[in-house]
């Protein structure tokens, strides 16, 4: 579903709480960018006041490498690091580490961006880190600038072409993304690739992390300094969803496929 009307709704405890109940392990999205939110953003009191410090020492000493001490305040910080801060545990609001404690930071410090000429919250989108939930996403990417069906998009072209080599996909959760790619869920475990399996084709698993329904976001247009085009939303297609078929194991020839490599490689026999 994609709509002019569209923008980034604040989304209910609930909806986070029916994943979490699947064991998937959750974070907060920018719907800006489709990303995790600044690092400061999640600084502990502690943590903000040695910032405040150290910028204060920086404007008193220009000779400090104001960006280095940054890093360094960057990586030690406790929670701000994407999908690492994952966890399966609503919690509350006041209890740091939770997701409700990291809902409440990204709410209260998202931001605002610009959606037809007014200002709106960034709310928070449902982020899902998916090696640590167990499962295995296979992204099938559509340009922005795409004409025509997405179904003629290399990236489901190429996923055609290795079905008749290797085996049809089971019917497994399949999720309509924004720019009208899909996302396939799997349960299993592998690599986070780019273009191992065929042109537009990415994995998600180990080391990655996806955007789950309801969510919305901003499409982009790569060829326009990533210019924001519309908003998208992330769906559930029809008669692939959770409810209907599951989610279906990893097929081994898909598996096997990702292992030696993680990007610009294709599996095709000529």
């Amino acid at each position: 579903m994609n709509t002019e009307k569209l923008y980034p709704q604040l989304l209910e405890f609930d909806v986070w709480q029916d994943y979490l109940d699947l064991g998937w392990y959750l974070f907060p999205i920018n719907p800006w960018n489709k990303q995790p939110y600044e690092t400061e953003i999640f600084e502990l009191p502690e943590e903000e006041a040695r910032r405040v410090r150290e910028v204060a020492e920086e404007e008193a000493d220009p000779t400090l490498d104001a960006e280095a001490r940054e890093k360094v305040r960057h990586r030690d910080q406790k929670y701000g690091h994407g999908f690492l801060d994952a966890t399966k545990r609503m919690g509350t609001p006041d209890e740091v580490g939770t997701l409700a404690w990291l809902i409440k930071c990204a709410i209260q410090k998202g931001g605002h961006g610009e959606d037809q000429g007014k200002q709106r919250p960034g709310y928070p989108q449902i982020g899902c880190a998916c090696g640590l939930s167990g499962l295995f996403v296979i992204d099938l990417d559509v340009e922005a600038d795409f004409k025509g069906h997405y179904g003629d998009a290399p990236s489901f072209t190429a996923l055609s072409a290795l079905e008749e080599q290797y085996g049809a996909l089971p019917a497994t959760l399949t999720v309509s993304t924004p720019r009208n790619g899909q996302h396939l869920y799997f349960r299993g475990t592998g690599k986070s690739t780019t273009s191992v399996l065929g042109t537009g084709i990415d994995t998600r698993s180990e080391g990655g992390y996806v955007i789950l329904p309801p969510s919305i976001g901003s499409v982009k247009d790569k060829k326009k300094k990533k210019r924001h085009i519309r908003y998208g939303q992330y769906a559930p297609v029809s008669g692939l969803t959770l409810e209907e078929v599951g989610i279906a194991p990893l097929p081994d020839w898909a598996l096997s496929l990702t292992e030696k490599f993680t990007t610009g490689h294709f599996f095709l026999s000529k």
